[in-house]
């Protein structure tokens, strides 16, 4: 055209943008496509993300349980210290008494009770349980005898 001395040129000399709108058309369409599929893709997260936090969650629950558990657990311990040091000292206070010289003391302290002399001792014949049966039967049958007598008379 530098050769032409006519500047004008005649037609048309624009580009031809009608490919480009059929590729904007077919733009359109795809990303309603692609929405669809980034819909999905974010639901799937989103559920990805609910069941971690799920799971999570139940994690700390089953944590602040057995916090509680082993809590407990120590308290019981301590009772269970407290209650074997009150025995110890109930087994002390009880060895205390049963010494013999302290029951002496007290009995003779307390209760005005004096020691034996020998003359003062008397020996008891004990017989076995099975002879004190047959006498006390024996007994029982002369108090009756006796008490019919006493009617009479």
């Amino acid at each position: 055209m530098a050769n032409n001395k006519n500047p004008y040129s005649y037609g048309n000399v624009a580009y031809d943008f009608e490919p480009d709108i059929i590729k904007e058309e077919k733009k359109r369409k795809n990303p309603r496509v692609n929405n669809k599929k980034k819909t999905k893709a974010k639901l799937k997260i989103i559920g990805y993300v609910t069941v971690l936090f799920l799971l999570s969650f139940l994690s700390l629950c089953r944590f602040a349980a057995i916090i509680k558990i082993t809590n407990n657990i120590h308290s019981i311990k301590k009772e269970i210290k407290q209650a074997q040091k009150q025995s110890e000292d109930i087994k002390v206070k009880m060895a205390k008494y049963n010494n013999i010289k302290n029951i002496e003391e007290s009995a003779i302290a307390k209760y005005g009770m004096v020691v034996p002399d020998k003359q003062n001792i008397k020996y008891v014949d004990v017989k076995p349980l099975t002879a004190s049966d047959t006498m006390q039967q024996k007994d029982d049958k002369i108090t009756f005898v006796k008490r019919l007598l006493g009617l009479i008379y």
